[in-house]
């Protein structure tokens, strides 16, 4: 699988390419030798997601506001070929613009009467966010099809969105647990670091094996491109066991 030419059209992953980050104790809820630790530091460190009195809440769910907020933030670009309104996003809300420019890459919204639905406040899954992750990095530069990858639950998953979970797999940025995605699963903090971090050394890791995976000089330009925080607004928190 060959990429096309890299666009000027960059998706954006982190904010620097420095030396793999360090855990530190920077927050309560963090535990030092956790899954996410790492992840969760270089996020702190980079300023890409933001805790608030101490705890960063990694079991909170990401809404799909949220989630169209942080795809409006890596992608630097003005893609209108995703511009799509809906009827329950009111224009004065401060996730609008992102939802009604990058929305309509995530899966999950519902036309009915002929009235389109997006479900800001709803909690977003696992496979509705690496739909729309999957879309930019299409714009990005990566194939849109001939992606696969050894999910054992990857039937459950919505057929608009097989294509984006094997990619999302064989790229080494979302891979489940125990061979398993997930797809239905709410997406939370602790996992959404993870693939900030993973979008960064993830890849950079498969590229030396997988002709399908960006160079380091694409993911170097990709990371010179990020100029804000991924997540601003705060997020609604939902404890849950791991």
């Amino acid at each position: 699988m060959k990429l096309k030419q890299f666009s000027a059209i960059l998706l954006c992953t982190a904010l620097s390419a420095a030396a793999l980050p360090t855990a530190n104790a920077a927050f309560t809820d963090v535990p030092s030798d956790v899954w996410f630790t790492d992840a969760v530091s270089f996020c702190e460190n980079t300023g890409s997601m933001v805790g608030s009195n101490g705890q960063f809440r990694p079991y909170a769910y990401i809404t799909r506001a949220e989630c169209a907020s942080l795809l409006s933030r890596l992608a630097k670009v003005d893609t209108k070929q995703f511009h799509q309104e809906f009827q329950d996003v009111p224009s004065a809300e401060w996730y609008a613009p992102a939802i009604f420019q990058y929305g309509g890459t995530m899966s999950g919204s519902q036309q009915q009467s002929d009235r389109n639905l997006f479900y800001p406040d709803r909690n977003a899954t696992r496979e509705e966010f690496a739909q729309g992750l999957f879309q930019m990095m299409v714009v990005a530069g990566w194939n849109a099809d001939s992606w696969s990858y050894p999910f054992a639950d990857l039937d459950s998953v919505a057929p608009e969105c097989r294509q984006a979970v094997c990619a999302m797999g064989q790229q080494g940025i979302m891979v489940g647990q125990n061979g398993v995605f997930m797809p239905k699963q709410p997406i939370t903090r602790a996992e959404m670091a993870v693939i900030i971090y993973n979008l960064t050394y993830g890849s950079a890791a498969h590229s030396q094996n997988d002709a399908s995976s960006l160079t380091q000089t694409q993911l170097q330009q990709i990371r010179q491109e990020l100029k804000e925080p991924l997540i601003k607004a705060p997020l609604k928190s939902h404890a849950i066991e791991t």
